[in-house]
């Protein structure tokens, strides 16, 4: 099972940047925006 990390951002292009970098380091990541 994947560690799981909350993002939350106002800034899409953030959330999505780090989705990515930490997507590929097996987290599994969910982004909120605000």
């Amino acid at each position: 099972m994947k560690p799981v990390i909350l993002v939350v951002d106002d800034d899409i292009a953030m959330g999505e940047l780090l989705s990515d970098v930490l997507g590929a380091h097996a987290f599994e990541v969910l982004v909120c925006q605000t």
